[in-house]
């Protein structure tokens, strides 16, 4: 559950980090290309990189620390998960689904149209000639217009413009920026992120068809007149005339950004790089005190080791002691890495008679005296129905997983 709320956490900061860099440096700026490369850029790293990393990087004070294993045998603590988090897990993933399924459907609201359209051609650009009134759209390599309702010289311009939509795939950055709002729907920057992402396509487009030399006021006029005559759609894309087009005119009246303010993106985008390997830092991190807290939802204490002191940490060349009792094994060993883990399921339960699995076969405890500490990789305790299900009648009693590190697992 801690893990749940860190990546989106991360995911939340990050996307909303991006956003404010945007708006900040490059907003009123004419680089709409690089402009969009970093919204891309940053709606990509946010969903992926808290996935990438590794979770745990203990930082522990040189001299050491002893890790106590309990016996596992022993009645087991709760989880800890308390109700208000599953129901804020509820209501997070009751509308994340709502909102998936109403994206779905937009879907098909895409696909009834293209199949109720027919292939058509203007000024040797292909397009979907659409049998009912929609606005003029693009997704992916098709564009739909409703040929009836506009003259040549507005299928000129909207040609011209969708086509380097088409062309450029714009609609991967579309579908990324809702995946983004669907995710994050409670956060009001995302869902700016997201109108940012769209309007910052459109200057783009706007920009690259009066470079190729359409006349400004008559393309501004055509804008003006198709989102007049705009009929409501509910399907992805980009969308020739949409709700701030006053600032998409404004935006081709501006005078071009000299490229001395490239400065700009030079310095948001390593900004956001290294915000972003701070806070992955700052969430890796676990005190001795953090660990302290999860004692009873990990079945692990940690304790300082005799002597240890709390000046400068390192997180190289740590030697960790491991000391503890499964089964009436006792063992004490040094190791430079210890990465084992122990995971418990099943509600607590205390008999002698618990079953013993090493590497998958049945043991006795006279099999893991001569076993050392350091060569264990996991400890699972299957107790109760967790138990009987995985083993059966042989596993009423509790069953003990021993997996070395030789484990295939």
């Amino acid at each position: 559950m801690k893990t749940f709320w860190i990546n989106l956490l991360e995911i939340n900061v990050i996307l909303s980090l991006v956003y404010l860099g945007y708006v900040l440096f490059l907003k009123n700026l004419t680089f709409f290309r690089w402009a969009r490369f970093y919204l891309l850029g940053g709606m990509l790293t946010g969903l992926v990189y808290p996935f990438l990393k590794a979770r745990k990087v203990v930082q522990l004070p040189a001299e050491g620390v002893t890790i106590t294993l309990p016996d596992l045998t022993a009645s087991l603590a709760h989880t800890g998960t308390t109700s208000w988090e599953q129901w804020a897990v509820y209501i997070l993933s009751a509308t994340f689904i709502m909102l998936s399924a109403r994206f779905i459907l937009r879907f098909f609201s895409l696909g009834k149209i293209h199949t109720r359209s027919s292939r058509a051609e203007f000024s040797g650009h292909a397009f979907r000639d659409t049998h009912h009134q929609v606005s003029p759209f693009s997704f992916w390599k098709w564009i739909y217009i409703h040929r009836k309702a506009h003259s040549d010289p507005e299928m000129r311009q909207i040609i011209a413009h969708e086509y380097i939509h088409t062309r450029e795939r714009h609609s991967l950055d579309v579908l990324i920026a809702e995946i983004c709002s669907i995710l994050c729907w409670y956060n009001p920057l995302v869902k700016l992120l997201n109108r940012s992402v769209k309007d910052n396509l459109e200057f783009l487009v706007d920009a690259q068809v009066l470079n190729s030399g359409i006349d400004r006021v008559s393309y501004q006029h055509s804008l003006v007149g198709i989102s007049l005559n705009s009929f409501p759609g509910t399907y992805p894309g980009n969308q020739f005339a949409f709700k701030t087009l006053k600032r998409r005119i404004y935006m081709m009246n501006r005078n071009r950004s000299p490229k001395s303010r490239l400065v700009a993106y030079m310095l948001i985008t390593p900004l956001v790089l290294a915000f972003a390997g701070l806070l992955t830092f700052s969430c890796q991190k676990e005190t001795l005190d953090t660990i302290e807290k999860a004692r009873e939802s990990e079945g692990i204490a940690w304790e300082k080791a005799a002597g240890a002191t709390s000046e400068k940490p390192e997180l190289q060349g740590v030697e960790l002691k491991a000391r503890g009792k499964v089964s009436g094994l006792s063992f004490e060993a040094t190791d430079h890495n210890l990465n084992g883990q122990v995971m418990v399921r099943g509600s607590s339960s205390n008999s002698a008679d618990y079953l013993l699995i090493l590497d998958g076969k049945e043991v006795d405890n006279q099999n893991l005296s001569t076993m050392k500490a350091e060569n264990i990789q996991a400890i699972v305790v299957l107790k109760d129905k967790s138990a009987i299900d995985k083993y059966g009648d042989r596993g009423k009693n509790g069953v003990i997983e021993i997996y070395s590190k030789k484990s295939p697992r």
